[in-house]
């Protein structure tokens, strides 16, 4: 979808697409993404970034992206909204315990269809590491 008749439209379109899942999340952040547009004197909208137009560099942006994700001597955290197609380094990784692995079912972007899941797993995780003095709202208060 590079078009859309209204903001309401890109909205649904989202939710039957699978970009999302949250029907509230979808409401704020579908309409910002969009721009008026009039062509050939007819209003509509379009999506501010064209995507299909990085798709040359999409395979770039990921390449090596396990071994590298791997390979940081930090405390990891891997959120994901399916466990089944990982790639056999991430796969083994976690199997190694080199990364604390959730997973929040979800669409494209489950930081937004579940936020408060996806906060609590991050504010354990800097809890748990220490690496926070203070949080306004504790994961079991989130």
């Amino acid at each position: 979808l590079n078009e859309a008749e209204s903001p309401d439209a890109a909205v649904q379109w989202a939710l039957r697409s699978g970009m999302l899942a949250n029907r509230d999340s979808a409401i704020l952040s579908v309409p910002a993404s969009l721009r008026s547009v009039v062509r050939q004197g007819t209003p509509g909208w379009e999506w501010i970034m064209d995507m299909s137009s990085s798709e040359r560099y999409w395979k770039g942006w990921f390449q090596d992206a396990s071994k590298k994700f791997l390979s940081l001597p930090c405390g990891k955290l891997l959120i994901l909204s399916s466990a089944d197609h990982r790639d056999p380094a991430i796969t083994i990784g976690h199997m190694q315990g080199k990364f604390q692995l959730e997973v929040v079912p979800g669409g494209h972007a489950i930081q937004e269809d579940h936020p408060r899941e996806v906060s609590r797993h991050i504010i354990q995780f800097l809890q748990r590491r220490k690496l926070c003095t203070s949080v306004l709202l504790t994961a079991k208060e989130y």
